[in-house]
Order: structure tokens, then C-alpha cells, then sequence
């Protein structure tokens, strides 16, 4: 699923998606396509990728197909990062770590709507309610936009680092040469 994913939208990315061209007239500074526009492409992209995943699915012995996916497109400065799923993209700036994205999972959306948390061994930590092929319904995708500073360091990741790996590990192991 994840493949097929990847490609779908690699695809979409790369076939589809309107890039920016040299302007006629010098650029004012930070000039890119409108960040609305951008962000739509990307969403359609996902969208691309959880039907591509679906109808591969559809033909094959696995009719459950499913997968996450987080990318980060840079438009120096300007960094978009589209994410669906527990996959995670985290910024070290300046020594601090900062995670761009929150995990689709349900026991993250009870975290973030009760004052209970879910026990740690609960299987609602691996249950995704948002997904590429994961479900009949569309995804909902997840995209933040930020500038970028000379010297940062981004990290995109599966849950195979993050539940073996905690963030303050991540931060010393980024800041490291």
C-alpha cells in the first residue's frame, strides 16, 4: 500500500501539480504560488493516493490495503508538509525539536478532546482513523506551512523510530554531526 501510495502521488506531484516559474519581473521576496493553492494541490495529491491505494486494493487478495503517508515539499523558504496517518515529520531548530504533525490516531483524538488519557498499551495508539485506502471514507489531510531558517533539520518518520525512540533521543541524535 505504501508503494503504491508514494508513487500515486509522486506521480500526481510531479505530472499535476502547477510549479512556479520564473516570473517576467523581479519577485518580490518570499514570492511562490499562494499558499491556498499549494495546499489544495497537496490535499489532492493525498486524495490521489487513498483512491490509487483503493483501486489497488480493489485487484489484488488484500481488499483492507492501507497506509500512511508524510511529505514535506520546500519552496525555499517556505516548507508545506502534507501528512495522513501516524507517520511523523519533525523540525530541529536551534537545538529545539518540534514535531509538525499529530498523530491520526484515536487514542490522540480522545487525548485531545478528554482530560483522561489512554493507557499505554492500549491498541487505540495503532488504531488510524485517518488513512490512505484505510477506509470507504476520504482522508482528511493535515497540511502546515512554515519558513524555513538556514540550519534547520527536518526528519520524516515511520511509528517503527517513534515507538522505540523518544523525542529527546531524536533531538541529541539530530543535533549531532
Amino acid at each position: 500500500a505504501s508503494r503504491v501510495a508514494v508513487n500515486a502521488v509522486a506521480s500526481y506531484l510531479l505530472n499535476v501539480m502547477t510549479w512556479p516559474t520564473a516570473p517576467a519581473r523581479a519577485p518580490t521576496p518570499h514570492e511562490h504560488p499562494s499558499s491556498p493553492r499549494v495546499r489544495d494541490q497537496l490535499s489532492s495529491a493525498l486524495v490521489v493516493g487513498d483512491s490509487t491505494v483503493k483501486t489497488a486494493a480493489a485487484n489484488t487478495a488484500t481488499p483492507r490495503m492501507g497506509t500512511t503517508l508524510t511529505m514535506a515539499l520546500v519552496l525555499w523558504p517556505d516548507l508545506y508538509v502534507a501528512h495522513v496517518g501516524d507517520t511523523r515529520c519533525y523540525l530541529l531548530r536551534s537545538g529545539q525539536l518540534k514535531r509538525l504533525t499529530t498523530d491520526h490516531t484515536v487514542a490522540e483524538m480522545i487525548r485531545a478532546n478528554a482530560a483522561e488519557p489512554v493507557q499505554a498499551a492500549s491498541q487505540l495508539h495503532h488504531t488510524l482513523w485517518n488513512s490512505l485506502g484505510g477506509s470507504a471514507e476520504l482522508p482528511k489531510p493535515e497540511i502546515a506551512k512554515l519558513e524555513l531558517e538556514l540550519g534547520d533539520v527536518l526528519l520524516l518518520c515511520s511509528d517503527g523510530l517513534t515507538k522505540h525512540v523518544t523525542d529527546e533521543e531524536i533531538r541529541a541524535l539530530l543535533s549531532t554531526e
